[in-house]
């Protein structure tokens, strides 16, 4: 099988199975953009793209999601605060719709994950001993 992109995911792998079973070439790709584990943007020389995801039953298909529609779920994405009001047009979204929101909240997860493990592994360690019944710090 020809290799379409680099994978990082086995979800991300069927999805460049099932391009190859539509006939898709790396010819026919200008660009391909990782939008989470499960999720990719494949655009052609055109311009034009697609997302594809892979559900876990690890069926492929198209996201129907209109580029003004995502850019306002987007909009709405990044936007939210601990306020549950901003979260209620979570509420309203398509099933094609929750899975790409899906894929941002995963990026956006790992995202943290990976900054507070960087800035984790970057502060000194403090030790704690009690003295007098008192806590006190060293460095």
């Amino acid at each position: 099988m020809e290799q379409l992109f680099k994978c990082k995911t086995v979800k991300q792998r069927k999805i460049v199975e099932w391009l190859t079973e539509q006939g898709i070439t790396a010819g026919d790709i200008a660009d391909t953009k990782l939008s989470g584990p499960a999720m990719i943007r494949v655009t052609n020389p055109g311009g034009q793209y697609m997302d594809l995801y892979c559900d876990d039953a690890y069926d492929v298909r198209v996201l129907d999601v209109p580029v003004d529609r995502e850019e306002e779920l987007e909009w709405l994405f990044w936007n939210e605060t601990n306020d549950p009001e901003t979260e209620e047009w979570r509420d309203e979204l398509t099933a094609d719709e929750a899975a790409m929101v899906e894929q941002w909240d995963e990026r956006t997860a790992r995202g943290f994950q990976a900054l507070v493990q960087d800035n984790l592994s970057r502060q000194p360690r403090v030790y704690e001993e009690e003295k007098d019944g008192q806590l006190h710090g060293q460095i």
